[in-house]
């Protein structure tokens, strides 16, 4: 019976291992992607509306030059590092 404990000790470690690197490599990724999508989708009505309008009005324009910079600067990281979820979370922001 130790043999057989110590067997299913080492599957449950190993599919919590399983567990642990598709929740990490994939579902908190694809996450943070739907997420940073979100965010940059949420204030474009106010963006359309001004566009629309032909005036900014009460739209200040600088927060959207920081955005554009700082993706900028993640494509390139992700272009670097070969990862397609830091692309593809920060492109929207383009």
């Amino acid at each position: 019976t130790s043999t057989t404990s110590t067997s299913s000790t080492s599957t449950s470690r190993r599919s919590q291992s399983v567990v642990m690197e598709v929740v990490t490599q994939w579902v908190a990724p694809t996450a943070g992607v739907v997420i940073a999508n979100a965010m940059f989708a949420t204030p474009m009505r106010a963006v359309l509306q001004a566009r629309k309008q032909g005036t900014l009005s009460d739209l200040n324009p600088v927060p959207w030059a920081a955005i554009v910079c700082n993706c900028a600067a993640w494509i390139g990281y992700s272009y670097f590092k070969k990862d397609w979820f830091v692309y593809l979370a920060n492109q929207p922001g383009l």
